[in-house]
């Protein structure tokens, strides 16, 4: 047993190791890869609650530029119902530094400028100009009184205000800072930047592909699309499933440990067991005494064949019969009295009998 535990101990080991291991690995797998799912999709909607918030920041700011640069387009109004020679392009241009407006467009009914603080726009037709075409409601309307924003920027403005001496349209263009500014701190990717990750990714992907969960790069990515935005959280694999490595590689020691433990045990009980069979014997080969075998029953015995150990013992024992002190066998006679007749000779001579 011990030869055999010496020689696969170590595959016993890895045995034991990697099976405990590939019991455990995939539901940890699934149980870290679903917790690190459900933390990524509320980080999602945390993002997704934060945008919605964030664009409506800008509203106001919007909302307060569109009213100031009406009153504007009134004032040009005014100003062009007393006096006509207002209708230069020198004049249109100080009208522009004064108010702080980009343009000044002034169209008759048909929506053709008849004047304009860019020269070259003069004879344009807005009512042919898709972009333009909502401000032909106030050519034949005084009191109209129009505002829009551009599509693709918001921080571009138009207030548009019929004229009150005769038919058109006053519009102005003004491509205003502080609604680009409040723009820029709501915008989807600056709202983000403020957002608590805790080492995770959020950020925003352009449309297409499906929303749900997949593995890009190195990362557990889940996508969602929301109010026409498509924001991605994603995750490292090596975060994701820290925890489960971490735990398999403390399964594993303990194995090791248990299995290493398990063995010593054994080797410490099998050890005295070998060591008294060991003693026993020596034992038992001292204290048996030495039968020296006759030469003739030795020739009889054939089981029994002499050898050199056998022949190197007889030889001693002989040797030892040779040496010993020769016994002298005691007599009947009898002690003499004390002072009898014979003298010392016979008192030695009984001593040494």
């Amino acid at each position: 047993m011990v030869r055999f535990l010496r020689n696969w101990l170590v595959l016993i080991l890895a045995g034991i190791l990697a099976t405990g291991i590939a019991i455990a690995f995939v539901p940890l797998s699934r149980r870290e890869e679903t917790r690190a799912k459900s933390e990524l999709s509320l980080l999602l909607e945390q993002a997704f609650t934060t945008v919605r918030e964030g664009k409506t920041y800008a509203d106001p700011v919007v909302a307060a530029e569109e009213e100031n640069l009406m009153s504007k387009a009134h004032a040009i109004v005014r100003f062009l119902e007393y006096d006509d020679s207002l209708l230069q392009t020198d004049a249109l241009n100080a009208f522009c530094s004064q108010l702080s407006v980009d343009r000044i467009d002034v169209a008759n009914l048909q929506g053709e400028l008849i004047a304009s603080s860019d020269a070259a726009r003069v004879g344009l037709s807005l009512a042919d100009d898709e972009s333009f075409g909502w401000a032909m409601a106030a050519a034949d309307d005084p009191a109209a009184e129009l505002l829009q924003t551009d599509a693709a920027d918001r921080s571009l403005l138009y207030a548009c205000a019929g004229r009150t001496d005769i038919d058109g349209f006053v519009l102005l263009t003004r491509d205003d800072p502080f609604v680009d500014d409040a723009l820029e701190k709501s915008s989807t990717n600056e709202l983000l930047s403020k957002l608590p990750y805790n080492g995770d990714l959020v950020f925003e992907s352009t449309a297409g592909g499906a929303d749900g969960a997949f593995y890009d790069k190195g990362c557990l990515c889940i996508r969602q699309t929301q109010d026409g935005a498509t924001l991605i959280a994603a995750r490292t694999t090596a975060d994701v499933y820290r925890m489960r490595n971490a735990a398999l590689a403390a399964f594993g020691v303990i194995a090791v440990c248990a299995v290493i433990c398990g063995i010593a045990s054994y080797l410490l009980r099998l050890e005295p067991v070998v060591v008294l069979d060991e003693t026993g014997a020596d034992e038992a080969a001292d204290t048996e005494p030495d039968i020296a075998i006759p030469k003739k029953d030795r020739g009889r015995r054939g089981d029994l064949p002499e050898s050199a150990e056998e022949r190197e013992i007889e030889t001693q024992h002989e040797r030892a019969k040779k040496r010993a002190p020769r016994q002298i066998k005691r007599t009947g006679r009898k002690k003499p009295p004390d002072g009898g007749s014979q003298g010392g000779e016979e008192s030695f001579e009984q001593m040494v009998e």
